[in-house]
C-alpha cells in the first residue's frame, strides 16, 4: 500500500470518527478510542489507533496516560512532544473548566461552595490548599494556591491573612484536599484551623468555613460545628 494510499484511509476512518463523535459524543467510547480521538489533532498522518493501544499498555490506564510526564509520553513510538505536551495539560485543562464553571457568584451556603473547590482539587494525587476571598456579600473576590505538598500541607495563618488583606476580604473559605478520600480532620488540622480563625478575627476577617475535599465525600468544619 502506497504512502497515498495510507494517508486516503487513515483520513477516512478519521472522519468517520468524528462523526460519530458530533453525533453521539464520546461517552460509551473505550479509553483507547477516546485518546486515538484525540490524537488526531495532533499527530496528523499516523495511525493513531495503535499508539493509542500503546499508551494505554505503557500507562496502564487513560487517566494513567494524562497523568504521565511529558519525557514518557514522547518516547511512544509515532508520539510527538507536542502531542506529549498536548495529553500532559488536559488534566489541568478540564480543571480550569470546572473551576470557572462552578464558580458560584455569591456563597449562600457552605454546601453551594463545595463543587468548586472540589474543581480546585480534582484529578490531584497529592494535597494542595486554597483560600477563597469573599467580599461583605459574599461574593467570591479571589482564590489562591497557598500549598502544596505530598503527605500533608501546611496551614499558615501568615499567608492567609497576607491574602485576605491583599484582596480585602470581609471573610475566607480555606480548604485543602485528602487524595486518600478519608476527609476526617487530623488533630493538626483542627489546631491549625483553631489559630488560623483567631488571627483573622483579630483583623476583622471571618472564617466562615474549612473544607476537606475527598473525591466523592467532604468534611465542613462549620457544618460539624468544630468552628464553634
Amino acid at each position: 500500500m502506497s504512502d497515498t494510499t495510507k494517508e486516503n484511509v487513515h483520513k477516512g476512518h478519521r472522519e468517520r470518527v468524528k462523526k460519530a463523535v458530533y453525533e453521539k459524543g464520546l461517552e460509551g467510547m473505550l479509553p483507547h478510542q477516546v485518546l486515538e480521538y484525540l490524537l488526531f489533532f495532533v499527530v496528523p498522518y499516523k495511525d493513531t489507533n495503535e499508539i493509542a493501544h500503546q499508551l494505554i499498555r505503557q500507562f496502564k490506564s487513560f487517566d494513567g496516560v494524562l497523568d504521565a510526564e511529558v519525557n514518557e509520553l514522547a518516547k511512544i513510538k509515532g508520539m510527538t512532544r507536542n502531542a506529549a505536551l498536548f495529553l500532559h495539560t488536559l488534566p489541568e485543562t478540564f480543571s480550569i473548566y470546572a473551576k470557572h464553571k462552578n464558580t458560584p457568584k455569591k456563597v449562600l451556603n457552605v454546601r453551594n461552595i463545595v463543587p468548586y473547590l472540589r474543581s480546585l482539587v480534582s484529578l490531584k494525587n497529592k494535597e494542595y490548599f486554597y483560600i477563597v476571598c469573599l467580599d461583605a456579600k459574599n461574593s467570591v473576590v479571589h482564590t489562591e494556591k497557598l500549598a502544596s505538598g505530598s503527605n500533608s500541607v501546611l496551614l499558615s495563618a501568615k499567608d492567609i491573612v497576607k491574602v485576605a488583606m491583599r484582596h480585602q476580604a470581609k471573610s475566607v473559605i480555606i480548604c485543602h484536599n485528602h487524595p486518600s478520600n478519608i476527609v476526617l480532620p487530623s488533630d493538626a488540622d483542627i489546631r491549625s484551623t483553631a489559630s488560623i480563625r483567631h488571627t483573622l478575627a483579630a483583623l476583622d476577617i471571618k472564617l466562615l468555613d474549612h473544607i476537606i475535599i475527598g473525591n466523592d465525600a467532604a468534611y465542613s468544619f462549620f457544618l460539624k460545628s468544630v468552628l464553634e
